[in-house]
């Protein structure tokens, strides 16, 4: 159930989701076309428009429990900011829990772009206290989460090969520029035609077999 951006909070013109919610089409056992693990959310300290500090919301986060990605169009800071949000929970600014570390965001939104279909989890948690100025003590949070993304069951030959052969894609274009362009001349070419393509060894000649043999 997707739920709605508070026009008066979030416009769709400053936050688009990039997360898919179609759950049904995915198989866990494929590999991702990219699997992205113990991404630190940061971010975490900075104050939301009412004055809370981000990380405050961390504590309605539970292990391997869904996020919601939304690619924040708007951000002076970053053009490819991707910011996380907590699926439980109505959406607004106060609850955004922070930002995927920059360095990460390109691919992410480039698999976007591409149409893949990207999930992500909270897949660690941690909590520490400390003393303040006042002698307080107080909690304090961290949190990375797990990025997937999976091609679309109509996905182009390349991102099969990519995610169920584990063939780079550098060797994919080999392949393919090799005429192995579509899945019944795959199915029907020989180990040693295959072995003639540069980068294809046995290895990936088995996973080829696996895949194609049982997606007949």
């Amino acid at each position: 159930m997707t739920i709605e951006l508070p026009k008066s909070f979030l416009s769709d013109d400053d936050f688009v989701e990039i997360t898919s919610l179609n759950y049904d089409k995915i198989n866990e056992e494929q590999r991702p076309v990219f699997y992205i693990d113990l991404v630190e959310l940061v971010g975490g300290f900075a104050k939301t428009p009412s004055g809370f500090k981000r990380y405050e919301n961390y504590v309605v986060l539970k292990k391997y429990e869904d996020v919601r990605l939304f690619w924040h169009v708007s951000n002076k800071h970053d053009k490819n900011a991707i910011a996380v949000f907590p699926s439980c929970l109505t959406l607004n600014e106060d609850r955004i829990l922070g930002y995927v570390d920059k360095e990460r965001n390109k691919d992410i939104i480039c698999a976007f772009k591409e149409g893949l279909l990207i999930f992500s989890y909270i897949s660690y948690i941690n909590c520490w206290k400390k003393i303040n100025k006042h002698d307080e003590i107080i909690e304090e949070y961290s949190a990375n989460m797990v990025i997937k993304g999976f091609p679309k069951e109509d996905a182009p030959l390349s991102e099969l090969l990519f995610s169920h052969c584990y063939m780079s894609w550098k060797v994919i274009k080999n392949f393919i520029d090799a005429g192995f362009n579509s899945p019944d001349i795959i199915r029907a070419a020989s180990d040693k035609d295959l072995k003639k393509v540069y980068g294809v060894g046995p290895k990936i000649i088995e996973r080829i077999h696996k895949y194609f043999s049982s997606s007949s």
